[in-house]
C-alpha cells in the first residue's frame, strides 16, 4: 500500500476529505479517469467552497483527535511507514503543539489491529 495511497486514507480519515473517496480507483481499465472519481473531485471542490464560505479553516479540522484517528487507519490498514513523516509535517504546519506527541500511540494501537500490507 505505497504512500500515496496511504494518505489518501489518512487524509480522509483526518477529516480533510469527502468519506469514501481514498478507496474509489482513479482510472478504469482503459485508463481514463473514471465517472465515480470526477463525481469526487467535484464534490471535494464544493466542500472547500462551502468551508470558505462557512468561514471554517483547516486548523478547526485537524485536531489532535483527527490526527489519532488518521495515525490509526494508517496503523489498521498497514499503511506505508511514510505516512509518519508526512502527518508530522502536516500537524507542525497546523502548529499542533508537540506534534511528535500529539498521538497517543498506546490508544491507537488498542483500537486497530494492524494488517499486513504485504
Amino acid at each position: 500500500m505505497f504512500t500515496a495511497n496511504t494518505m489518501s486514507a489518512a487524509v480522509e480519515a483526518l477529516g480533510m476529505g469527502p468519506p469514501g473517496t481514498s478507496s474509489r480507483p482513479a482510472v478504469g481499465r482503459d485508463n481514463r479517469v473514471t465517472d465515480a472519481k470526477r463525481a469526487d473531485c467535484r464534490d471535494a471542490v464544493a466542500l472547500t467552497f462551502a468551508m470558505i464560505r462557512a468561514g471554517r479553516r483547516s486548523r478547526d479540522i485537524l485536531t489532535r483527535e483527527a490526527f489519532e484517528n488518521a495515525v490509526t487507519t494508517v496503523y489498521a490498514l498497514g499503511g506505508s511507514t511514510n505516512a509518519v513523516l508526512h502527518l508530522l509535517a502536516i500537524a507542525h504546519e497546523v502548529s499542533l503543539v508537540a506534534a511528535s506527541r500529539a498521538v497517543n500511540y498506546s490508544r491507537v494501537t488498542s483500537r486497530a489491529r494492524c494488517r499486513s500490507s504485504s
